[in-house]
This record gives C-alpha cells, structure tokens and sequence, in this order.
C-alpha cells in the first residue's frame, strides 16, 4: 500500500489544478517519493511559490496536483475489476494514458484505468476508460454541463500546459496540452445541424464552405470550384441548411470544427 497522505487543503498554486486535486485528484495522489524543494520554490508551470514543491526526475518544480497527473501507478484491466486502492500501488500507467475529469462542486467525475489510492466518496464518478468515452463525456458535456465553477482536463503524454475555470457554462474550458474554449450555444446549433443533415455531411459541408470562401488556391485550376458550386446549388435545392446556416459552419482549424470532428467522426 502507498503511504497515508495527509491532504494538504492548497496541492497547486493555480485555481484550475487545485479544483481538479480538490474534488478528484486527492483520491488517486501519493505522498511523493522526491525530494522536497524549500517552501518558496516557483513552480516550473504558473509560477507559484504559495504551495510545496518536489524535485521530479525530469528536473522540474512541481506540486502535489501536477505529480498526480503524471505519476504512474496500478490500473484496472476491465470495467469489471472493483475500484478500490491496489494492493501494490505500482504499475505503468499515468493519467496521460487517456483520461478526462470534470471537477468542481456541482460534479467530480474522472474517466481513467488507474485504481484510486484510497476509497473515493460515492459522489465521485469513476468511470472505466474505454474506446470512445472521451467522445461521449465530451459530447455530454456540451449538452449538460454541470453548474459552474469546474474544471475540464483532457490528459494527455503532455502533461505541461495551463488550466482555465469555466465560470459561465456559456463558455466552457477544456483544458490540455490541446486546450480548447468552447462556445457552447453555437456548438449546440452545429450538433443539431449534424443531426438534421448527418454527422458526415455536416463536416463534408464545412470543407465546401472552406472551399467556396477561396480555402484552396488550386481549385479554379482543377475545376473543384465549379464543382463546389453546383453542390452548393443542389444543397439550396435541398432546402436542408439555410444560406444563413451554411454561412454559419465554422471555419477549419476554429475550436468549434475541432471539436465537431473529434464529437462526430
């Protein structure tokens, strides 16, 4: 078994970090096999001197809730397994490998393999890791996101970046090494588009929609805008989406058209 851990009531300097500790984290840290830096010591990611520090073999500063994202431990290896706290803590997988968690007071909710370090309270949805459940809890949190404040994280091998607080569920952080702010009202439009046209379509019509705002340079000269047009003609003659809808697809690249495709395909 790990060590008994005594929960600090501040494990990170910065809001989003200390949310995700607070609410979920707690139940999946370990007190730190490092070296303890001198109270004061500015933290390698926001800067902040207000909390305990450790001396990580990568050469960083880093506190209680950014070690708990990046240590490896014991994990489940089906749904099927209890989740309880390992009886030998060590293993090989980090909450890189594939975990999503919303913190905050209103929901405390962790999709991940890894076998907490002491039992988490009822409230706390742990839910088994699996192929397509990110999409899902995703796609779940635009359509019913919990009452603000919380925490969104996305981990990834990266485990470097800032967190955000969604205060407004209007505009919800997911944070990660491939951050994102969502404009949740306007994504609610797209979703319900995609289910009126189909999730294929509606991204195909984004690409057209790139396209015909002069998107691809080569397309006069390969006949691909002449193309474009009569689909457009045909998508009018439809009477599936608007012009003003059409117009309103986002542009590739925006966080919204990420999203889609990460929601939809």
């Amino acid at each position: 078994m790990t060590d008994a851990l005594d929960i600090p009531k501040l494990a990170c300097g910065e809001p989003g970090r200390q949310m995700f500790f607070q609410f979920v984290g707690q139940y999946f840290a370990a007190t730190p096999r490092l070296t303890p830096l001198p109270l004061g010591t500015p933290c390698s990611i926001c800067g902040s001197v207000a909390v305990q520090l450790w001396f990580t073999g990568s050469g960083e500063a880093s506190c209680l809730a950014q070690l708990t994202i990046t240590r490896k431990r014991a994990a489940r290896a089906s749904a099927s397994q209890p989740v309880i706290p390992a009886a030998n803590p060590s293993g090989a997988t980090a909450m890189g490998d594939g975990n999503m968690i919303i913190a905050g007071p209103h929901r405390a909710m962790i999709i991940t393999k890894l076998l907490p370090d002491r039992p988490a309270p009822s409230e706390v949805e742990i839910k088994f890791s699996e192929k397509g459940c990110i999409r899902a809890a995703k796609l779940d949190l635009l359509e019913n996101p919990p009452r603000p404040p919380f925490v969104v994280i996305v981990c990834e091998k990266n485990a470097r970046f800032r967190t955000r607080v969604t205060v407004d569920a209007s505009q919800i952080a997911i944070n990660g090494p491939s951050g994102q702010i969502l404009n949740r009202p306007y994504l609610s439009r797209l979703i319900d588009m995609s289910r009126m046209v189909g999730a294929k379509e509606l991204l195909e019509l984004m690409d057209l929609r790139h396209r015909l705002a002069g998107g691809g340079n080569s397309n006069r000269r390969n006949g691909q805008h002449e193309r474009d047009q009569a689909a457009f003609l045909d998508l009018r003659a439809a009477g599936l989406l608007t012009p003003a809808e059409f117009r309103s697809l986002p542009s590739l690249g925006s966080p919204e058209a990420v999203f889609l495709r990460q929601v939809l395909v």
